[in-house]
């Protein structure tokens, strides 16, 4: 299989989660949301759509959906800081007007290799060839367009799959693998947070997942066809699964 890979990286990124206070906080790696927008607008798809309307999804999510992504971060995490931000133009204090002052977490020197798997998508060569001459329709950034993003290191790459891998050099499902119960705790090294794989229909609002990465031996595996092995690297590729129907489930003591 092809599998596109390439660097991206910034001074500075934010990636808004939906659920913050006084502090507008960030998740702390790229998620495949945010990926698919920035595929997006390198190849030039609008992100026009009606505002109120949250049936609708935003239209590069609608076409780039079935691509799978991997993640793998530079480093485990990123400093973070706060910094305060002013907001005049009113677009966020609506039709009342007025400043609004609040702070923001920002990402220091962020950077990530980005992995994707392209499949059959209708805006495949587009994509490849866009990336590859560093061509764009719409200036990439990293949450917000204070934070332009420098992508570097294009490759295409042959990938292929595997289904017993001894660790995995990506962010990866936690409910999807085992780990051996007796690693040494003083060698373990990772990170696990929720993070968006993906959008509810006729919600449009993120759907999480846990992920994780770390440096423990995997035991188990109980997933198929999303473990990849490009060059030396072992990846997962992010998907959106479908919710399980008893999620929407509400039990009632």
């Amino acid at each position: 299989m092809d599998i596109l890979k390439f660097d991206i990286s910034s001074k500075f990124a934010s990636f808004t989660k939906p659920h913050y206070n006084s502090c507008i906080s960030t998740y702390p790696h790229i998620h495949k949301c945010a990926i698919l927008g920035i595929i997006g607008s390198i190849i030039g798809i609008e992100k026009k759509q009606p505002i109120k309307d949250w049936t609708v999804m935003p239209r590069y999510y609608e076409e780039l959906k079935d691509i799978d992504v991997a993640i793998v971060p530079e480093h485990i995490e990123f400093p973070v800081y706060s910094t305060k931000i002013t907001e005049t133009t009113g677009l966020v204090s609506g039709e009342t007007g007025g400043v609004l002052v609040t702070s923001m977490d920002l990402l220091c020197s962020p950077k990530w290799t980005i992995y994707l798997d392209l499949k059959d998508n209708k805006y495949k060569d587009k994509i490849i060839k866009y990336l590859i001459n560093k061509e764009c329709i719409f200036l990439p950034y990293l949450g917000r367009n204070s934070f332009p993003a420098t992508i570097d290191n294009v490759e295409l790459l042959s990938g292929e799959n595997i289904t017993k891998p001894n660790k995995i050099d990506s962010f990866y499902f936690e409910e999807d693998f085992k780990h051996y119960e007796d690693e040494d705790e003083e060698s373990y090294s990772g990170q696990i947070f929720y993070t968006p794989v993906g959008y509810r229909k006729n919600l449009n609002l993120y759907e999480e997942k846990k992920v994780v990465l770390n440096n423990d031996n995997i035991e188990e595996v109980n997933t198929k066809n999303n473990l990849i092995k490009v060059k030396d690297k072992t990846l997962f590729m992010i998907w959106k699964r479908p919710p399980y129907w008893w999620s929407f489930i509400i039990f009632k003591g």
